[in-house]
């Protein structure tokens, strides 16, 4: 066993240790070393990381330090390196520097600002002088548009122009080493701009700035490529949910359900996404409208799913292929006062940074809040700009005129009932359902099967009685089936009696070929002016002719209670079936 070391000892083998490490660093080069040392020589200096320009006056050597401010130098909290935004100072063997002049481009190192009446310079004459000017930095194009020549570089200091890639990429012209001479500048400026070298140098320069050619050229390909691939993965994700969200499917039965995985089908992503899309969307039809110049505003308000009341916003705007309608966003609404539905649009349409100004319509539904002279949105709106014209929604008026026409008459508000009873009756269940059809079919002319009636949508109205009176014979022949089978409920057997029996009254077959001619021309004339692309003089003139064919068929009831007896008559089975009857519409 060793004897261990005494304190005179370990005193000894400490001062070695030191001197062994002073000799080892006096051999090492300094850290300064490493730095180049800078040399200042003009005013202005520019900071890399901050484009913040300094001010220095000094010409003498620079000592090297470990600060942010010297050349070529990084610290660990901050990476910055200076450069003269003078032209006349670039010393182009330094790579970094080429790097940050193409990076920074050509309009940073113009100095258009700078003092140019030091440049004066007097020729043969002492009295004439010129000297260079801020309009040289400028050319008109044929079609009169004033340009920035970008390349066009002022030194302060050389008092001379350099041309921006030519000093990078090209050394053989005139504008690499300074041109000062200020006579017919406009004339050499737009010479050189001609000049291949000059052409050749600019496509060096865009070459350099898509890193084409560089030696990480590779690295940027596999980036590019991997940014591709996920892109289109994520292109493939917006397809899905804008395909589910276009069919009413919950994304929740068809996305992950989180099972601890990387997914980007989670309800967040996707509504995230989908908020994306919406914002995108907005974006665009907005810079659309800005660009058409006017606008005109429909505007209607409802309850959603949520039982929460929303403001629907529709904009409507000309551009080169016609007229456009575009919805733009749901706003919730808290009053259904016009003030504050106003107050609401005007606020949307401010967001936006889209000008009231050039409004030049705004089309409501007739009720009091919305269409109202004195307190309602459209005289609201009106207070805005004097030239917005209100048009009450024609849509919504004639819906009005026809839903007001049934209710005022106990016979059709009986009709439409019945009509409604019949669709309840076979899609109650699936069997009378099948009974119906099997009858449908044996008829050549594949009549349709009974449609639901609407208290808000005529067109659902026109279609229930179209398929009761073109299925009016196969209708009642279902039911009667359905009477005589001994299979069947009696309640069921009761209820297939009652409406086949109102079937083969005279009145219901008076009604129901009525209405048909009636609604058939009001429908068709309901579609037409709910067209995007019709006009209001189109409009006027399709409830025109109709207003004349309702007219028509009023004086026509003779013949309907004619062609009813006639067929009552003869109806072997005590059913009345109603043929087509042509209309002239």
């Amino acid at each position: 066993m060793s004897k261990p070391k005494g304190g005179w000892e370990k005193l000894k083998e400490t001062q070695k240790k030191k001197k062994n490490e002073a000799d080892f660093l006096k051999k090492v080069n300094p850290l300064t070393s490493y730095f180049i040392p800078k040399y200042t020589n003009s005013e202005n200096t520019i900071n890399k990381e901050d484009n913040i320009i300094n001010t220095s006056t000094s010409d003498s050597h620079n000592v090297p330090s470990l600060s942010n401010s010297f050349t070529g130098a990084s610290s660990k909290n901050n990476d910055v390196i200076e450069y003269s935004n003078d032209p006349g100072d670039w010393n182009l063997t330094s790579h970094n520097l080429i790097s940050y002049l193409v990076e920074k481009g050509p309009k940073f190192f113009q100095n258009i600002n700078a003092d140019f009446s030091l440049t004066k310079k007097y020729y043969e004459n002492p009295k004439v002088h010129r000297c260079l000017n801020k309009t040289a930095f400028f050319y008109t194009k044929p079609n009169g548009d004033c340009c920035n020549r970008e390349w066009l570089l002022y030194s302060p200091t050389k008092k001379m122009v350099y041309c921006y890639h030519c000093i990078l990429f090209s050394k053989n012209n005139i504008m690499c080493d300074g041109y000062n001479d200020w006579r017919n500048v406009q004339k050499i400026f737009e010479n050189h701009a001609k000049k291949g070298y000059h052409v050749l140098a600019i496509s060096m320069y865009l070459n350099r700035t898509k890193l084409s050619g560089r030696i990480d050229s590779e690295l940027e390909k596999q980036l590019t490529e991997t940014r591709g691939y996920w892109k289109n993965v994520l292109r493939r994700i917006i397809e899905t949910i804008l395909f589910l969200s276009g069919r009413a499917q919950h994304i929740a039965v068809h996305g992950n359900q989180g099972k601890g995985h990387t997914s980007y089908l989670s309800k967040t992503i996707c509504n995230e996404f989908i908020a994306l899309i919406a914002n995108k969307t907005r974006t665009m039809i907005i810079d659309q409208l800005k660009k058409a110049g006017y606008f005109s505003i429909s505007v209607d308000s409802t309850p959603d799913i949520t039982h929460m009341d929303q403001l629907t916003i529709i904009l409507r705007y000309v551009n080169n292929e016609g007229p456009v309608e575009r919805f733009i966003t749901f706003i919730h609404i808290t009053s259904h006062t016009g003030a504050n539905l106003a107050l609401c649009l005007l606020n949307f349409l401010k967001e936006n940074d889209i000008n009231i100004e050039n409004c030049r319509g705004q089309s409501y539904d007739n009720a009091s809040n919305m269409s109202g002279t004195y307190t309602g949105m459209q005289t609201e709106i009106k207070k805005c700009n004097s030239l917005i014209d209100f048009i009450p929604c024609i849509a919504h008026s004639l819906n009005l005129v026809g839903q007001s026409a049934v209710d005022c008459c106990v016979e059709a508000v009986s009709f439409f009932g019945f009509v409604q009873e019949v669709y309840n009756f076979f899609t109650a269940s699936t069997q009378r359902w099948d009974i119906l059809k099997k009858t449908l079919v044996k008829n050549l002319k594949n009549c349709p099967v009974p449609k639901s009636k609407s208290v808000t949508r005529w067109s659902a109205n026109s279609e229930a009685v179209k398929a009761l009176f073109l299925s009016y014979e196969n209708i009642n022949e279902a039911l009667r089936k359905i009477q005589n089978d001994t299979l069947q409920k009696q309640p069921t057997r009761h209820q297939a009696s009652c409406l086949s029996s109102i079937l083969g009254h005279l009145e219901t077959g008076i009604m129901c070929e009525l209405w048909h001619n009636i609604l058939e021309p009001f429908n068709k004339c309901s579609k037409s002016i709910q067209s995007g692309i019709i006009d209001l003089y189109t409009a006027i003139d399709f409830i025109e002719s109709l207003k004349i064919v309702l007219q028509n068929i009023r004086n026509q009831y003779d013949e309907y209670e004619s062609n009813d007896c006639c067929v009552e008559a003869i109806s072997f089975f005590g059913f009345v079936y109603i043929g087509p009857t042509t209309q002239n519409y």
